[in-house]
């Protein structure tokens, strides 16, 4: 994350915060686009009803973007520069933009921050993406069960599986579990091979032994956190705004309850401002009132451990 320039046969080096006070105000270079910066790593947003009109005041905005990087001694590598156009209307091929007569890459789905995002909010191709992630490191799990004791393996679990499962989880694990179901097949079989059980063996108690939550339980828990953040205003700004808690005065069912929004779409009924509100109403007032977000993750845990340990006794 540097930026270099030369004058006078001397380079210069900016570290990450004068490398984001270099680039501050580009922020301010339109005010029809959204621009979100992360680093060295810029996306813009611009949304309207009408497709071509929305593509002639963006490639507009592009060029000026590109105007302001020249001017500042940036290179933007046009190379990499790709757009998606959301929606699920199938909208012709034909559409195009240009930054300084160069035609930009039109893609289908692309990552953001590590998140695989699909033109139709679909989340099949980030879960593809992590299933492939999983299932190598499965192999290694597999290659050294018989090498080293359960202790380290659960710790290998941790290292290589575990991450992929629960990064930005709460944005898209809650989506169809008909998608999301091969993940938790994946996690039986780590399971499995830490506890060097057989595939008959049922799972519940392997779950338990470990002090682990299903994958399903895994979205639940990292959406209720959030949740927490919401609860306790810790959240930043404009995220915090999607969320409100319900007036109090003829809700008999717990504290803390936050107002579900009403939903047209499966999508939106997939986001967390809408699941994230259902987790967190059917917690308890002991969870929902911890003290810290330790005690809160290690209450909802357990509870989550206590339904495995009901059902298999069943």
């Amino acid at each position: 994350m540097y930026i270099w320039g030369q004058r006078g046969g001397i380079i210069m080096v900016l570290g990450p915060l004068l490398f984001i006070l270099y680039i501050n105000e580009i922020c301010a270079i339109s005010k029809s686009l959204k621009i979100i910066l992360f680093a060295d790593d810029t996306n813009l947003l611009c949304c309207g009803s009408n497709l071509e009109q929305l593509l002639n005041e963006l490639e507009n905005e592009l060029n000026n973007l590109k105007t302001w990087f020249d001017h500042n001694k940036l290179t933007l590598n046009l190379s990499k520069t790709k757009f998606i156009i959301f929606g699920n209307r199938t909208y012709s091929t034909n559409s195009k933009l240009t930054i300084d007569n160069t035609e930009l890459d039109r893609v289908s789905e692309i990552k953001f921050l590590g998140v695989i995002i699909h033109h139709k909010l679909s989340w099949i191709p980030h879960i593809t993406h992590i299933k492939g992630k999983i299932s190598k490191s499965l192999a290694i799990l597999y290659k050294v069960k018989d090498l080293i004791n359960q202790t380290s393996i659960y710790t290998l679990y941790c290292s290589i599986i575990l991450p992929y499962m629960t990064y930005c989880v709460e944005v898209w694990g809650n989506t169809y579990k008909t998608h999301t179901y091969p993940i938790y097949i994946l996690q039986k079989r780590a399971i499995r091979i830490i506890n060097k059980a057989t595939s008959r063996e049922p799972s519940n108690p392997l779950f338990i032994k470990l002090n682990i939550l299903k994958f399903k339980d895994l979205v639940d828990l990292r959406t209720a956190q959030t949740m927490y953040k919401a609860a306790n205003k810790s959240l930043p700004h404009n995220i915090q705004n999607l969320f409100h808690i319900r007036p109090n005065t003829h809700d008999l069912r717990g504290i803390l309850m936050f107002s579900k929004p009403v939903v047209r779409t499966n999508v939106k009924y997939q986001s967390i401002t809408v699941r994230g509100v259902s987790v967190w109403n059917t917690c308890t007032d002991e969870i929902k009132t911890s003290t810290s977000i330790q005690k809160f993750t290690r209450l909802f845990k357990n509870n989550k451990l206590h339904e495995y340990r009901k059902s298999s006794s069943q």
